[in-house]
């Protein structure tokens, strides 16, 4: 009863396999999405080509929070609970996701298609202080990237 398991799927694109117009284009990075990752990082080159991003993109975020009830108990045996604990939850998160160019649809040829052929992956902790949560996302398919801490009003999911 004190824990929420949360599940998210999106997936993205034209029905009938043409190109996106490109003000209905997607990308992939960000708090939003990958928040491992910087904001538009995967968007196919499409900044370059001066166009906004993918024609196809697929999310999945899974999350878990949960109450500290155990240290809550032990603090009220102890009486120094005043149930600020009861407001607090930690939060572990992972996301994965894959933004592509269908290049039957394209007439221009992205220079980067990073994506193309597999889920980029990053995972993350947090604590929740009522609306406000503070997150550590961490990249697990680039090793060479640094976690990103970032500050939310409102669930993530």
């Amino acid at each position: 009863p004190t824990a929420k398991l949360s599940l998210r799927g999106v997936v993205a694109g034209s029905i009938n396999g043409e190109a996106l117009p490109t003000f209905r284009q997607q990308s992939l990075g960000a708090e939003a999405s990958l928040p491992a990752y910087e904001l538009h990082q995967f968007d196919c080159g499409g900044h370059a080509l001066g166009i906004y991003g993918c024609d196809r993109l697929a999310l999945v975020q899974v999350e878990y929070q949960s109450n500290f009830r155990a240290l809550s108990r032990v603090a009220r045996q102890f009486g120094r609970d005043f149930g600020l604990l009861d407001n607090i939850k930690w939060v572990a998160f992972v996301n994965s996701g894959r933004a592509w160019v269908e290049p039957e649809g394209t007439t221009t040829t992205p220079t980067r298609n990073r994506g193309l052929s597999d889920f980029v992956t990053d995972a993350g902790v947090g604590l929740r202080f009522g609306v406000v949560g503070v997150y550590w996302a961490f990249p697990l398919s680039d090793r060479g990237t640094s976690a990103n801490f970032f500050v939310r009003l409102g669930p993530r999911l």
